[in-house]
């Protein structure tokens, strides 16, 4: 029963995964912010309960163990993929490269550097506060900037202490990791000129990943949370 069990939530996740590759790969398609977080949300999920459920049935702590590194791996590669796909791939926040010129500045030069580097920090930030009071705007779109670029790298702060749990459940090791990533991710769409390689972006994405690694302690006061987690 487990394994059949196993075998249908594992061949569900393949295929939604597959048609959001598909959809997002496909220029006659169009996915949404909305539809997208649903698409790709939607089988971590189900690893997720799928894993709770085996780990319930282990016989053993090592069983667990390896239950656990082994859903943790599958479900931060869909995450991966989600935040590829948002990023380089058409949605309500970025269009595809086969949607548009990508290369809208001559590579390295100064309106190259202007139209997709900023390196001031707060800069962007500042200017959606001001955007916010002077209300023209619209809140979406601030939020979706602001909170979405806060939110972005937070399930990192869950995933890689588990997959990595010898180096990456200790600050010395977990942030650097978490600026590098994000730097080289900002660094590529400065190169592809596919969005904005912003300062502010690294600040707010590092900032929302630390925020959920410094509560990661109180999960060991739920014996349940502490096994899924830990």
């Amino acid at each position: 029963m487990k394994k059949w069990y196993h075998i249908v939530a594992v061949t569900f996740v393949l295929m939604i995964v597959a048609a959001g590759l598909y959809i997002d790969l496909n220029p006659s398609y169009t996915m949404g912010g909305r539809q997208k977080l649903l698409m790709y949300a939607t089988p971590i999920f189900v690893l997720f309960f799928d894993m709770a459920y085996r780990m319930r049935h282990a016989q053993t702590t090592a069983e667990k163990t390896a239950i656990r590194h082994r859903a943790y791996v599958q479900m931060f590669l869909i995450y991966v993929i989600a935040a590829a796909t948002l990023l380089f791939l058409k949605s309500s926040f970025r269009r595809a490269f086969v949607d548009r010129n990508i290369w809208q500045a001559e590579p390295f030069t100064k309106e190259h550097f202007e139209m997709y580097c900023n390196l001031k920090p707060f800069r962007s930030i500042t200017m959606y506060m001001r955007a916010y009071r002077n209300q023209n705007m619209s809140v979406r779109l601030i939020a979706a900037n602001l909170l979405g670029n806060l939110v972005a790298a937070m399930p990192c702060a869950i995933f890689l202490p588990v997959i990595w749990p010898r180096t990456q459940t200790k600050w010395r090791y977990f942030l650097p990791t978490m600026i590098l990533s994000v730097v080289i991710v900002e660094s590529i769409q400065f190169l592809t000129m596919v969005g904005q390689a912003d300062i502010d972006d690294v600040i707010l994405n590092v900032a929302g990943a630390c925020l959920i690694f410094a509560y990661r302690p109180l999960l060991k006061h739920s014996e349940r949370l502490r096994e899924w987690f830990y």
